[in-house]
């Protein structure tokens, strides 16, 4: 069931509320139902799943909390306070890997997690895109956002074949739309159950392809404002794993915070991942430090001695992965200079695909190339050795790290 959509103060203001079971099964809170309307209670919690004695619920209440892990300066304190608020013995690390993680990443995960004797899961996807999880991920992981262009690309290729196929039949978008409707005499699929669901996914399709052919801006590479990997590399993976551990009660802890973004600024600290009466399983999900303010992050750290990764001494705001999509484009320029050879994949593929990323912009040039340009010069296929890097791209790095001193 959805969560309810609650403003700040109402969720400021649950403070162990006690919550009690009517005699047909109903969660009670303050003597009204939880989830219909009434009660300080923020979730619709399904009759036949388990219901916290308060709210918010005890640490004790939950017999797993996972906690999702980067290694990045948010997920260490989210674990940090995870392991000084709930029961050692029931926590549950996991790291989501997409095959564009920084150098050693892997490995630091494994040394902090063994320091604070915890249990460790990578997730991750194989080359049939399935989901994945256990204690050693492959040598080698996919890269998912180079698989993702390459299923992109095809699609894009269909739609432009439909719209050629309209066009050279004369057709216009009505009479396209009408011939899909009404089938012809030939092709009598209206007797089979092919008639509204297959016929509304084709005008879909149509519907994209015709915007991106008047448009001229398609492209097989996600743009900064559709982040897949949280969707394909983490969402559908943890599911996954969420699904085969035990229990009835579990918890998902993440380390979103309010100040990063528009989108994140209206998330709940609370909300429901999963719930089913059928199968008496509530799975919730805390975001434990949406509110913390990243001077607060960054005091929390000093004052607990724990380290960061390097990639923030060399100039990254935040520890994602290499060439993510997120990152400005001074900080894309380091990432080109630093893993040279992962950058020249993508701009070979760009190329190969005739398909640029929009994101970037550099002269006359878009996407990876775009920045290639910036950092080494002209693109002339990928090279044997790293190319100099240019004066106005050190130039670009080092005011990235001035900014950075300075903040």
């Amino acid at each position: 069931m959805r969560p309810v959509a609650r403003k700040k103060e109402n969720l400021e203001s649950l403070t162990q509320a006690t919550i009690t079971v009517a005699q047909d099964g109903t969660p009670m809170m303050d003597g009204r139902p939880v989830g219909k309307g009434g009660g300080p209670c923020p979730l619709e919690i399904p009759v036949g799943c388990a219901v916290p004695p308060t709210w918010p619920p005890p640490p004790d209440f939950f017999e797993q909390i996972i906690i999702c892990f980067s290694r990045g300066k948010d997920s260490l304190v989210l674990l940090h306070r995870a392991l000084a608020t709930y029961p050692k013995d029931r926590l549950l690390v996991v790291t989501n890997l997409l095959g564009d993680e920084h150098e050693g990443m892997i490995e630091e995960v494994k040394a902090i997690c063994a320091h604070l004797g915890l249990p460790l899961l990578f997730t991750w996807k194989n080359e049939k895109r399935c989901s994945q999880f256990g204690p050693e991920p492959p040598a080698e992981v996919m890269d998912l956002m180079l698989s993702l262009v390459r299923r992109n690309k095809a699609r894009l290729d269909r739609n432009r074949a439909a719209v050629q196929a309209v066009d050279a039949d004369g057709a216009d978008g009505e009479d396209l739309e009408e011939r899909s409707v009404w089938p012809g005499s030939q092709t009598p699929f209206c007797t089979s159950n092919g008639k509204s669901g297959p016929t509304d996914v084709v005008l879909a399709n149509l519907e994209r392809a015709w915007k991106m052919a008047s448009t001229g801006r398609e492209s097989a590479w996600p743009g900064n404002q559709a982040p897949f990997c949280t969707s394909e590399g983490k969402a559908q993976p943890t599911n996954k794993l969420v699904k085969a551990q035990r229990g009835s009660r579990l918890l998902i802890l993440t380390g979103e915070r309010r100040q990063e973004s528009v989108s994140r600024s209206f998330k709940p600290e609370y909300s429901i991942r999963s719930a089913s009466p059928t199968v008496p399983r509530l799975v919730l999900w805390r975001r434990m430090i949406l509110d913390w303010t990243e001077q607060e992050v960054y005091s929390f750290l000093d004052q607990n001695r724990i380290s960061l990764p390097e990639a923030y001494a060399l100039g990254y705001s935040r520890y994602s992965c290499v060439l993510c999509v997120h990152k400005s484009m001074a900080e894309q320029t380091l990432s080109f200079t630093l893993e040279w050879r992962r950058a020249a994949a993508r701009v070979a593929l760009e190329e190969e695909l005739h398909s640029p990323f929009w994101a970037y912009t550099y002269g006359e040039h878009q996407g990876w190339r775009a920045i290639w340009e910036l950092t080494y010069g002209p693109w002339k296929g990928i090279p044997a050795e790293q190319p100099p890097i240019r004066p106005e791209a050190l130039a670009l790095i080092e005011g990235l790290r001035k900014c950075k001193r300075a903040a």
